[in-house]
């Protein structure tokens, strides 16, 4: 990431993420919520702690945050990258295990004009759960003069 970029290069998005549902848990009890977080970004949140019911999580939670995204030399826009990390509430809420993670580029999610929905597995995980996520990016200023 460039630590000056000129003003005309810089594009701002409004982004719309939900945290839908994480499915295939091979687990039938606990509380676990997702963190996330932008790449090069202070970004970040998490969703509430919610209970598995038939080897599925609910969550539903929608964000809304502004994604900065810088157009390169090259009229490519720079890497943006949205990170989820799963985690397992255990010993009644002392302390959380890291059940694995979803990357989202979401410089990709750009040439998209409606939500984008689909079903991540987790990544350095033990087992084939799948997350279910929407984003959706919509440009709020900068220039339009990039390629995806």
């Amino acid at each position: 990431m460039e630590m000056f970029v000129s003003k005309n290069r810089r594009v701002q998005f409004e982004c719309k993420l939900t945290i839908h549902e994480l499915i295939n848990l091979p687990y039938v009890s606990g509380q676990y919520f997702v963190k996330w977080k932008l790449s090069n970004s202070t970004t970040k949140g998490s969703t509430t702690r919610a209970t598995v019911k038939d080897n599925k999580v609910v969550w539903d939670a929608e964000f809304t945050f502004h994604v900065n995204v810088f157009v390169e030399k090259s009229r490519m826009l720079s890497p943006c990258d949205l990170i989820c990390t799963v985690k397992q509430e255990i010993y009644g809420g002392s302390s959380t295990d890291r059940l694995g993670n979803v990357n989202i580029s979401l410089s990709s999610v750009v040439g998209t004009s409606d939500p984008l929905m689909e079903r991540y597995l987790l990544n350095d995980a033990k087992s084939n759960s799948l997350l279910l996520i929407t984003t959706q990016m919509k440009q709020i200023s900068g220039t339009t003069d990039y390629e995806m």
